[in-house]
């Protein structure tokens, strides 16, 4: 009989992000009977929990630490953990499991100069360590595609010390707190997104600060997404729901990350050592909603094409469909839209299909015949030939790879 191993898990309930990490550890607990849960409901910045000091037995823990003085409580237990927020520098015995961010950024930014957008802009908050890192990525993608980069932080009300703010941490004040200040310069927040060029992609560096954004936006009659388009970060439904619009946001597979945070915990109460102290997960993407849900061209013969091939890739239309629907001739479309998307119409069809085709290998247990008729092919052969040719991996490699089960 297996010995029975004693998990305590430290992980906020109170947004989407960390539930779906719990979801992921479940999801491999369930399929390890020896695995016994030690868990409490908690929020961000809730601290030490009180049951941990007088928890007998403890074989290991996963946590997602939101201060330093927890970072150092459970490094001083001198048990086994795995890290889930990659909060500071970690050593070799402490593994870190986390959304890469750089193709989190990467996701948004892509996604808006799909839709259209050549500025961009990122609101977020100062001197707190996610929403620099975000910030710094996009203006960086942005620097090296010349495409205008506009930025505003909510200033902290605490400044952080110099040791803290060289290595990223936040102090005693962090996200919720951090969040909270960010509501009360609301004022400041309008007249940047008043002043800024429209039409404009936003990247918000989380779901709430998009929630905000949306409703400063809406309450000022400030058209989106046909002004500004915004998208978030963690794809909390609950935010993103309630937000008017609906926000799109990326996906960061939080799942994934607490699968494989379980996986490797198991790993080190079976004597092995991840091989690597990082290993950064592959997001989903962004679920589009209302609030990019537009194409901000200029254009409006192309912005008319890209409506098109969005409602109808995935019925197998061809570039002829394309210019049948339109009052142009097929030379002049193809010349225009190269110009304006700096790629083919039948590249964007491609991609149109390829980004469903992702959708239902991670969304649902079709199987590839099923996913080839509801994307428009009639041969799966082909559209598993496709699918590698554009993303260098097989539709089942793709869905193994961002599997959680």
């Amino acid at each position: 009989m297996k010995k029975r191993l004693k998990i305590a898990l430290i992980v906020e309930s109170s947004r989407g992000y960390g539930r779906d990490v719990l979801q992921g550890i479940a999801n491999f607990a369930q399929s390890h009977d020896n695995w016994e849960i030690v868990y409490q409901e908690r929020t961000l910045s809730q601290g030490i929990p009180a049951w941990l000091a007088d928890e007998q037995g403890i074989d290991g823990l996963i946590v997602r630490p939101d201060s330093r003085k927890l970072y150092n409580y459970i490094t001083s237990l001198k048990l086994p953990w795995v890290d889930l927020r990659n909060y500071r520098p970690v050593s070799e015995t402490v593994p870190t499991v986390s959304a890469d961010e750089r193709l989190v950024v990467k996701a948004a930014f892509e996604h808006l100069l799909e839709i259209g957008h050549r500025k961009i802009a990122f609101c977020g908050y100062a001197d707190y360590d996610f929403s620099n890192r975000r910030l710094r990525l996009l203006k960086k993608y942005c620097e090296t595609n010349n495409i205008k980069f506009y930025s505003y932080e909510t200033l902290p009300t605490e400044q952080l010390s110099p040791t803290e703010s060289a290595i990223g941490i936040a102090g005693p004040l962090i996200t919720s707190s951090v969040e909270t200040e960010g509501m009360r310069v609301e004022d400041e927040l309008l007249t940047w997104l008043v002043d800024l060029p429209k039409p404009i992609g936003l990247m918000a560096c989380n779901d709430t600060r998009g929630s905000q954004i949306l409703n400063v936006l809406r309450a000022n009659q400030i058209d989106v997404p046909e002004e500004v388009s915004v998208v978030g970060v963690d794809n909390d439904e609950l935010f993103c729901k309630l937000s008017n619009p609906p926000m799109s946001s990326v996906d960061r597979n939080a799942r994934m990350v607490g699968y494989r945070a379980a996986e490797i915990l198991q790993g080190m109460l079976d004597g092995k050592p991840p091989k690597e102290p990082y290993e950064w997960v592959r997001p989903v993407g962004v679920t589009v909603r209302v609030s990019t849900d537009t194409t901000a061209i200029a254009d409006k013969l192309i912005s008319q094409a890209l409506s098109y091939i969005r409602e109808h890739a995935c019925d197998g239309i061809e570039v002829n469909d394309v210019v049948g629907a339109l009052p142009v001739s097929r030379a002049t479309l193809e010349r225009r839209f190269r110009k304006v998307m700096d790629r083919s119409i039948n590249g964007e069809i491609n991609r149109v299909r390829i980004a469903k085709i992702k959708q239902l290998l991670l969304e649902t247990e079709l199987k590839l015949s099923s996913i080839a008729k509801l994307t428009g092919f009639n041969h799966t052969e082909y559209m598993s030939s496709l699918f590698k040719k554009l993303t260098g991996i097989t539709p089942g490699q793709f869905r193994q790879n961002n599997s959680w089960k």
